[in-house]
């Protein structure tokens, strides 16, 4: 199985692509890490010949690439895994998923130094794609996901990348 590792989202730089580089699973790896998952891999640096039938006067393969033969896998507990509350917070979630404003409470906690008549629409829209929705099966077998995605338009220097960027810090894929 060939997998593709790529630089964590949260530590590339703005405006530039995740780097990448492709692996290899074998055996008892094979479908361990679904796409997404975020893994901690040991693993041995190898070249692999291109093909192409090019010689460089060696009688090798002119063209080679690295990719990376993993010998060992352990996947990263996901940040809300391992998330323990205690009695008083537990209580503290049940008072507030009580209250009839619950939804303004938690879109005005949606990127708080980010203020502006136009920011109320985004954060509530940013709250509900947070929260999600629930999935469904309708009468006829057809199955709804339930996932909810906004599309953030905007004229420039109107803080769309701020928004994502906390709605990812918030709840990390």
């Amino acid at each position: 199985q060939t997998l593709k590792l790529q630089e964590a989202p949260e530590k590339v730089p703005t405006g530039e692509m995740p780097r990448s580089v492709l692996m290899a699973v074998e055996r008892g790896l094979v479908d361990r890490a679904p796409p997404g998952t975020r893994v901690h891999v040991l693993c041995i640096p190898t070249l692999h010949g291109g093909g192409g039938g090019g010689n460089n006067g060696n009688g090798g393969d002119s063209v080679k690439s690295v990719y990376l033969r993993i010998v060992g896998m352990a996947r990263e507990n996901a940040p809300g895994e391992s998330a323990t509350f205690t009695e008083r917070e537990e209580e503290a979630f049940r008072l507030l998923a009580r209250r009839s404003d619950v939804y303004q409470i938690l879109s005005r906690s949606i990127a708080p130094s980010i203020s502006g008549s136009y920011t109320v629409d985004i954060k509530k829209a940013i709250v509900v794609m947070l929260l999600g929705g629930c999935r469904k099966k309708l009468p006829d077998g057809l199955r709804l996901r339930g996932d909810i995605n906004v599309l953030l338009l905007g004229d420039p220097s109107t803080a769309k990348s701020q928004f994502l960027k906390f709605a990812s810090r918030v709840a990390p894929v």
